[in-house]
């Protein structure tokens, strides 16, 4: 019923007033209040049925009140049966409505609706402000007064004090709430126990934690929901306490309902009565599952830790100030060389320790507090090993740990043996200043000495610095002929021979793949001459290793300071210019730096700028100069010689970038671009059914330095498809010289066995011998052209033709003469049998597209 129709209730509606309304309200009917007032007033004898109407209504506690059909309080009656005077003035005449809290009048007028509408008894719980004025809380219960036809004529109501009361039943309720919600926001299971140990009551939660119902657990129902292995021991321990009737506190696992094991804590302690005997068991269950993980996650990270300081092999050395307790790991032990069962103390580390090194630890360990109550320090030691005595380098890292007044709490120390690692670093240090195979110090470390002796040196007019750098003549070709062995021991003994042969005070150094370097200081000017002689003669003293005698010459440059250079950069440089030019002049020998070699050295760096810029832009082409037989004048073959041009226009010849040759890897470079320009002419004039005859080319002596030269060369023609009779290779007479000859040979026979020819350019100007022609596959011989010049006013070069032709014919081959300009060159070379002739007479060189109308000519002169 909403608060808006109650409010309008007219109280005399509906119901009729029943004549039993007495006894509905539960006293005799002349027991309302207002005959009781009636009775009051006019007796004067009491019969004994009032007498005990009286009584009862003293010793009634409810407030009786009249009240008329709208609500309105008309009569009230105390609890002592006589009317209350003090009550009246408050309450007559007031609407129950103004005695009544707002929050209260729902309560009523439902109440009301339920007896107007059924004619019950009204009977509600609701606070009144009876008396003081205070609120109280009453139970009322009222009877409807109706007339014949059932309006309600007023009320007839007692209202009882049931504040204490209702006061109690908030408090018991708020203990009960306090109750429930301890024991939900408990995480373990109470339960409790008969004294001879059987489940009597368990929460609601084991089935929530276990799925085992309520009635399943009771008795020894629990049992089935723990770990096999778990219920002996469970029972042991609940048994013990049982007899004992001591506390109980075990652990077990108990089956979840997800079907993993979870492990809890079953702890319980006996009620007794007043003779001491145990009436009940009460008990809890907690789940320690994430504990027990906890505790093994624990155990597990220290065995890791205990297996990481035994795999890093460091030994822990841990010191508690506070308690003097001290602890040494047994690695610890045995890197000091004490035994397991020993229990040294601080002072056995201090006694152990190099005397050196002893503060270095105590000082680390006495450092105050800076402040953050924690510190670190690092520190390298010496121990000498209590069992044998040796020494061993430790590395010692400690933490410690202080307490508020800056004392020391806690020190841990661990310690590393680092003996093989320092043994090792020091061998790095050694190996990275020196060289491994032959002893001797590396080029940093000459470097450094070079410095070091200019920033002594004292200067003298007659003694000072002088370095000297030695280059093993063919290094390569011993590796190659006999093998990187007898190379090492060729490298090894010319160490050995420099330190023999030298002074004292010399600092010799290998400085790469086959130089040495030598520097003496405070040597005389006269002296330098002498003592390159003595190394020289010295190194070049024959070495027989397995069974073969192994050339030891060696090419020496010479350099003074401060003549030469004023630092050590310039100073190398300078010796380098010198080794370079002893090696171009007198192989073997020694040269002293000279200024004008810096020029000719700067030439050759120019040369080779030039070539490489040529290289890398593609400049390179080949021209082709013809070879005229002498009989039938016609073109039977070319001889391609390198062009490079400079971006503008110009197309110059070879002498521009001739440093280039002598450089192995620029000259393979060039190699490859005029052979690759080569073929594709070739392949131009092949198509075109040219008779071009061979295309001659030349292989400088740097070429050959690599082993695969003849293998490259026939791979490309048969890539190419282009037979090897089209090509000659020509070789000058230096490819013969030093140890590398038995490799160009064996180039050479290779080229030969496939069907290219040879032939020996600029024969006669070197230093080849005559057996060189019988030892390797020549075809054909080149006449240089320096015989050509002067052969009517030089007898000599006359017969050094005629010789050259004769001996060439006898051998089996063909002679060409280079530099032919004159015809009366040519009729003295068809004269005497040379069999082709090349120079300007009959063309010089041309670019390839001059070729095909080159080889329409005939020449006959």
């Amino acid at each position: 019923m909403e608060r808006r129709q109650s409010h309008n209730r007219d109280w005399t509606s509906h119901s009729e007033c029943p004549d039993e309304r007495t006894q509905a309200s539960g006293v005799p009917e002349t027991g309302s209040p207002l005959d009781d007032r009636n009775i009051e007033s006019t007796a004067g004898n009491l019969d004994p049925q009032r007498i005990v109407r009286r009584d009862w209504d003293a010793l009634d506690p409810t407030i009786r009140w009249v009240a008329d059909s709208a609500g309105v309080l008309g009569q009230i009656v105390g609890p002592d049966g006589a009317t209350a005077d003090s009550l009246s003035p408050r309450l007559v005449g007031r609407h129950w409505r103004t005695l009544v809290p707002p929050d209260d009048h729902p309560i009523i007028e439902r109440a009301l609706g339920e007896c107007l509408s059924d004619g019950h008894l009204l009977d509600v719980r609701c606070r009144f402000a009876f008396g003081t004025g205070d609120a109280l809380w009453y139970r009322t219960r009222a009877i409807a007064c109706r007339d014949a036809s059932g309006r309600v004529m007023g009320w007839h109501g007692r209202s009882e004090n049931i504040h204490q009361q209702v006061l109690a039943e908030e408090a018991l309720r708020g203990s009960e709430e306090h109750y429930r919600y301890t024991v939900q926001l408990n995480p373990g299971i109470p339960w409790t126990a008969t004294a001879d140990g059987l489940i009597e009551e368990v929460s609601p939660r084991w089935m929530e934690a276990t799925g085992q119902s309520v009635d399943a657990v009771k008795g020894i129902g629990w049992l089935d929901a723990l770990h096999p292995d778990d219920v002996a021991p469970t029972v042991a321990a609940w048994q013990a306490a049982l007899r004992s009737g001591n506390p109980v506190d075990v652990e077990y696992r108990i089956n979840g309902r997800d079907g993993g094991y979870r492990w809890v804590r079953a702890r319980a302690q006996a009620r007794r009565n007043s003779l001491g005997e145990i009436v009940r068991w009460y008990g809890t269950l907690e789940d320690i599952d994430d504990r027990k993980a906890a505790e093994n996650a624990l155990r597990e990270n220290e065995q890791r830790f205990r297996l990481a300081v035994r795999a890093a092999e460091l030994g822990v050395w841990d010191l508690d100030r506070q308690t003097g307790w001290e602890v040494w790991s047994d690695e610890l032990k045995a890197m000091f060389g004490l035994s397991a069962d020993e229990n040294p103390q601080a002072e056995t580390v201090s006694g152990l320790m190099h005397p050196d090194d002893r503060d270095r630890l105590k000082s680390a360990l006495a450092a105050p507090d800076d402040g953050s109550r924690q510190q670190e320090f690092d520190a390298t030691l010496r121990i000498r090993r209590a069992d044998d005595g040796r020494e061993r380098w430790l590395s010692a890292r400690g933490w410690k740990t202080f307490l508020p007044s800056g004392a020391l709490k806690r020190a841990l120390v661990t310690f590393r043996d680092i003996t093989d690692e320092r043994t090792a670093d020091e061998r790095i240090r050694w190996m990275a200043t020196h060289d491994a195979l032959t002893g001797l110090p590396n080029r940093l470390a000459f470097q450094h000495e070079v410095e070091r002796l200019i920033e002594l040196d004292v200067r003298d007019q007659d003694a000072g610095l002088a370095i000297l750098i030695a280059d093993v003549d063919d290094l390569k070709g011993t590796n190659d002929q006999i093998g990187h062995d007898a190379g090492d021991a060729l490298l090894c003994a010319l160490a050995e021979r420099l330190r023999e042969v030298l002074p004292a005070q010399s600092f010799i150094a290998r400085l790469g793949g086959d130089e040495f370097g030598i520097a003496l200081p405070s040597v005389s000017r006269a002296d330098i001459h002498d003592i390159g002689t003595a190394v020289g003669a010295r190194l070049r003293q024959p070495l027989s290793y397995a069974q073969r005698v192994l050339d030891c010459r060696a090419s020496i440059g010479v350099a003074c300071f401060p003549e030469h250079g004023t630092d050590a950069t310039d100073l190398l440089k300078a010796t380098d210019t010198a080794l370079y030019a002893a090696k171009a002049t007198a192989r073997g020998g020694m040269t002293v730096f000279h200024p004008d070699m810096r020029r000719k050295a700067r030439e050759r760096a120019e040369m080779i700028a030039r070539a490489r810029r040529a290289v890398d832009a593609d400049r390179i082409r080949p021209f082709y100069q013809p070879k005229v037989d002498l009989q039938s004048g016609r073109i039977t073959g070319f001889e391609a010689l390198l062009r490079w041009h400079t971006g503008d226009g110009q197309m110059l010849p070879p002498a521009g970038i001739a440093a280039a040759f002598e450089n192995v890897e620029l000259a393979v470079e060039l190699h490859e671009l005029m052979f690759s320009n080569i073929l594709a002419d070739v392949h131009r004039w092949l198509d075109a059914g040219l008779p071009f005859g061979r295309i001659a080319i030349n292989a400088a002596a740097a070429q050959f330095m690599h082993d695969d030269f003849a293998e490259e060369l026939l791979s490309r023609l048969a890539t190419e498809r282009v037979s090897a009779d089209c090509f000659e290779v020509e070789v000058t007479e230096t490819v013969f010289l030093g140890r590398s000859a038995e490799g160009v040979g064996r180039a050479l026979r290779m080229l030969s066995d496939e069907g290219v020819r040879i032939a020996l350019d600029d024969f006669g100007t070197g230093y080849a011998s005559l057996t060189h022609l019988q030892a390797f596959p020549v075809h054909t011989i080149k006449i240089d052209r320096s015989f050509m010049a002067d052969l009517d006013t030089q007898p000599g070069n006359v017969a050094i033709v005629e010789a050259v032709v004769a001996l060439s014919h006898k051998l089996g081959m063909d002679t060409v003469a280079e530099g032919v300009e004159q015809a009366s060159q040519c009729d003295f070379l068809r004269r005497c049998g040379c069999d082709s002739v090349q120079g300007f007479l009959f063309s010089p060189a041309i670019a390839p597209q001059g070729v095909p109308a080159l080889l329409q000519q005939s020449w006959i002169t």
